[in-house]
């Protein structure tokens, strides 16, 4: 016969979630060099190495979000660098202000 309810003890799974080619645009940096762009690489990998599997001051939002997220590794490659005040970075800008004062509305109201 066929049990007409079955119970089962619920089983932990862990899941492994890996992202890559993320990209993120900085302002305010000066041009680098061969040299500057493979230290500001390395130091930038590692600090966000850190900043995710270093435990921060526990019962903070910060920490609440960050435990979610563990085992990172980063691997930061510079593509292009694009002196302020061309015509594209003063787009790049005037689009970041755009949603900068979107976001500052939205906290307002």
């Amino acid at each position: 016969t066929i049990p007409s309810t079955v119970s089962q003890a619920p089983t932990n799974v862990l899941t492994t979630d890996s992202r890559s080619d993320l990209m993120m645009e900085l302002f305010g940096i000066n041009i680098l060099n061969p040299d500057q762009r493979n230290v500001f690489q390395d130091d930038m990998a590692r600090y966000i190495e850190d900043f995710y599997n270093t435990d921060t001051d526990f019962g903070s939002i910060l920490e609440a979000a960050k435990s979610a997220i563990y085992d990172v590794s980063a691997t930061i490659v510079i593509y292009e660098q694009i002196p302020a005040g061309t015509a594209r970075s003063d787009r790049l800008f005037k689009s970041l202000s755009v949603l900068n004062d979107g976001f500052e509305k939205k906290k307002k109201n």
